[in-house]
């Protein structure tokens, strides 16, 4: 799992995200469709809310369930994208849910 992390992690970094996408989804989408395209790197599966064959785990917490955008195996890597705007609200949100997401 952790050579997954550090292969993300170069994929993220090489990843081009001054797009003209305008909600989150738009963003989570584009990443997705980059991750698959590099998916032979990885040695986990990925797991997507926008792929209707896979199903990403959620964890109940608070009185509602919560779920990353990707995962790598069904309890493995959680990656959670936010759409930051001038008030940096996305920030918070991504710390809290990373912390839900570590219940997984």
């Amino acid at each position: 799992m952790w050579d997954d992390v550090i292969k993300i992690d170069a994929i993220i970094k090489k990843t081009r995200f001054a797009l003209t996408g305008k909600s989150e989804r738009d963003f989570e989408f584009a990443f997705t469709q980059t991750l698959a395209a590099l998916s032979a790197r990885l040695n986990g599966k990925i797991f997507s809310q926008t792929d209707q064959e896979t199903i990403v785990k959620s964890v109940y917490c608070f009185g509602k369930r919560h779920r990353p955008d990707l995962t790598i195996n069904e309890d493995g890597i959680a990656i959670e994208i936010e759409h930051l705007n001038d008030s940096l609200d996305g920030i918070k949100l991504a710390l809290g849910q990373s912390m839900l997401y570590h219940l997984l």
